[in-house]
């Protein structure tokens, strides 16, 4: 972020003043109340309509650091909708399920409800390569293990990090029971690297 120690070396421009004002989800009316001037002279200078004076930009950019960035909660992370398996399925459906789109583990959900999960490491210990046919039709409902931990959409990402660390592969978000959303490792990893801001999607 730009701050008013670099206003030493470099003035930012009206379009860095925007996308900071964005980062800290500030309309131009939030930001012109804290900075005390008019959202019009905001939209001004945003749009290179205006050269401010350093008074104006130094208020300007104390206003956009007052405000803490939103902490990081489930509902930023999560990816949906949540690819599943049903307990009604084959394991063979659930393979394939799982080789199209590239997941090492699902959630077995029953209309709309954790029961379950399926792991590409158990499915593995469960299969003889002399005749897998009759594991492959078993009912996933048969050889599901224990349902992912879950979590509220607020839920902080620290807390969600203490649980996928204890071993878990993933995390599901609920709301009211209901599956909303999941978060793998990898979204954990990448948002912790900065890379990945806001709601993931598959």
């Amino acid at each position: 972020m730009v701050t008013e120690m670099s206003l030493l070396f470099r003035i930012p421009n009206g379009d860095e003043i925007r996308e900071l004002r964005r980062k800290v989800g500030m309309t131009q009316t939030d930001l012109a109340r804290e900075a005390g001037m008019s959202q019009s002279m905001i939209a001004r200078i945003e749009s290179g309509g205006v050269d401010p004076r350093l008074s104006t930009l130094k208020k300007i950019l104390a206003a956009l650091e007052s405000i803490e960035s939103p902490e990081t909660i489930a509902k930023h992370i999560m990816t949906y909708p949540v690819i599943h398996a049903k307990p009604d399925q084959t394991v063979r459906e659930v393979i394939r399920i799982m080789q199209t789109t590239g997941f090492s583990q699902v959630p077995v959900l029953d209309d709309g409800k954790p029961i379950g999960s399926l792991e590409e490491s158990v499915l593995l210990s469960y299969i003889t390569f002399d005749n897998p046919g009759d594991f492959l039709n078993k009912k996933v409902q048969d050889v599901m293990e224990d349902r992912f931990p879950s979590v509220t959409a607020d839920t902080h990402m620290d807390n969600i990090h203490q649980l996928l660390a204890t071993g878990y592969p993933a995390v599901l978000v609920v709301d009211d029971k209901n599956v909303i959303g999941i978060i793998c490792k990898i979204d954990l990893i990448v948002t912790a690297s900065g890379k990945k801001q806001g709601v993931s999607k598959t």
